[in-house]
């Protein structure tokens, strides 16, 4: 065995007692996600004037509101300094433009979901705070639906799917609470979304486009407030 061979041996055998014993944690993550969607909440008054027009006289009664994100990560703690990990969040929101009377009923939804890949780095510091900072990849959707349903003579349904990819980044603030085995944690940040074309899924041609020309973006920018559950290995 030549001595590099034997040399990264030595150091695999010194280091695995260490590896074994640092702790790491797998935690899943509720938050709620304040959204900005100015683009889309811009295109969805301009789609509700074209139905008024066409003799619906539909109105604005959901305008992609607060939600509930799902998140799981699992974070590797390097001493009582920092944690590096990774993450998987889900976070789902939706518009929807409204009219009933007594003959039918019409609506459009537009319905928005995105599935995140990233990082995150976290700093401790005293009783239980730290500061952390994401940073991530999204993949998001969107399916715009109208649907049109006279009662007694059936109903009609239309649907578009679109699509964009983005960049995430959310630095903020954390409290943990460490009980044996398990810690729960809080934390408040602010996400900011840089968010590319919304692209129509039959065409890779085609984007979203509002009546002035501008391209309609999925922005997911908004404050952030999480409660999550971990379960630390290696304590």
């Amino acid at each position: 065995m030549n001595r590099i061979a034997l040399k990264g041996l030595l150091l695999a055998i010194l280091l695995f007692p260490i590896v074994c014993v640092a702790q790491s944690k797998f935690y899943i993550q509720g938050i709620i996600g304040q959204y900005s969607m100015k683009g889309m909440k811009k295109f969805q008054e301009e789609l509700n004037s074209d139905i008024n027009e066409s003799g619906y006289p539909t109105e604005v009664v959901t305008d992609f509101p607060l939600s509930l994100q799902v998140e799981l990560g699992f974070d590797r703690y390097f001493g009582d300094d920092y944690s590096i990990g990774v993450y998987l969040n889900y976070a789902f929101t939706k518009g929807r433009i409204h009219y009933r009377d007594y003959s039918g009923e019409m609506y459009s939804d537009q319905d928005i979901s995105r599935i995140v890949l990233g990082g995150k780095a976290s700093k401790f510091l005293d009783y239980g705070f730290s500061l952390y900072g994401k940073a991530g990849l999204n993949y998001s959707m969107m399916e715009l639906q109208f649907v049109t349903d006279i009662y007694g003579a059936g109903s009609n349904t239309e649907g578009f799917e679109f699509y964009s990819i983005g960049v995430n980044i959310e630095p903020g603030i954390s409290w943990l609470y460490s009980y044996k085995n398990f810690s729960f944690s809080t934390q408040f940040g602010y996400e900011l979304n840089l968010q590319g074309k919304t692209m129509f899924k039959e065409s890779e041609d085609a984007h979203l486009l509002n009546q002035d020309g501008d391209k309609v973006i999925i922005d997911w920018s908004g404050l952030r407030l999480g409660l999550s559950l971990a379960y630390i290995l290696g304590k």
